[in-house]
């Protein structure tokens, strides 16, 4: 039998190619969609909750007709709780980075963010988005990944803040994190500004699993920040359920 596929789901401000290099490295089918109101691929408009972008990704695994490694980064951590909890026959185990199953503690913080980003152009606009999403190391180090997602970042519109919105009015996902039953490891990014490694401690002390992998040079988005290293805990993680 082949590998058990993979489908990633990428963090806010992103889209499905922030997982291009671990995927090169893994040498596995991933497949990347982009969420509904982000990303070139996605054209979808309408409701941009969690619960939908869930379902749009439950139809997709259907598709697929067989279980998958569930893997998401932040916003796509969160959706991947939801579809893992409400469809377990269809994950074979999942991988959650850069979260928190906690509803936002400091909404004023993103609120303060919202108006930055609004007031900011061009450049401006890319590097306040990089600096929420990556760590020192990365921002310093004119990396082509780090100019690449930071073009990205600066051409994104205002319309993009309404997948924010939905981030970080959700609610806990607590009800959602404790009825997964399939194996969950848990990344962070010893460096990263918005979510912490205590804040997957919490998911981990809750369900009973491993300490949270932390990623020592990595802010928000280790995928990108740390590949290499990435890969390598992701395969070692599926290996043991193949």
């Amino acid at each position: 039998m082949t590998a058990t596929p993979v489908v990633a789901l990428h963090s806010l401000f992103f889209n499905g190619s922030m997982f291009d290099p671990v995927r090169n490295l893994c040498r596995r089918h991933f497949v990347c969609p982009d969420h509904r109101g982000q990303g070139s691929r996605s054209t979808d408009t309408g409701p941009l909750h969690l619960e939908r972008l869930a379902e749009d990704v439950i139809e997709l695994i259907e598709d697929l007709d067989r279980p998958v490694h569930l893997v998401g980064s932040s916003m796509g951590a969160y959706v991947a709780m939801i579809v893992a909890a409400e469809c377990p026959d269809l994950v074979r185990t999942t991988v959650w980075s850069a979260a928190t199953a906690d509803r936002e503690s400091r909404p004023e913080l993103f609120a303060s963010f919202a108006d930055r980003f609004r007031a900011a152009q061009g450049d401006e606009r890319g590097r306040l988005v990089a600096e929420l999403m990556f760590g020192q190391e990365f921002l310093n180090s004119g990396a082509p990944l780090f100019k690449h997602w930071t073009a990205k970042f600066s051409r994104h519109t205002t319309d993009v803040l309404a997948s924010a919105d939905a981030v970080f009015a959700r609610t806990d996902l607590w009800r959602h994190v404790e009825r997964v039953r399939c194996p969950v490891r848990l990344m962070s990014g010893r460096h990263d500004v918005a979510k912490s490694t205590a804040d997957m401690q919490r998911i981990a002390d809750a369900i009973d699993t491993e300490p949270p992998i932390e990623f020592p040079r990595s802010g928000h988005t280790p995928f990108v920040e740390e590949p290499h290293r990435m890969a390598q805990a992701l395969k070692e993680f599926w290996s043991k359920y193949e």
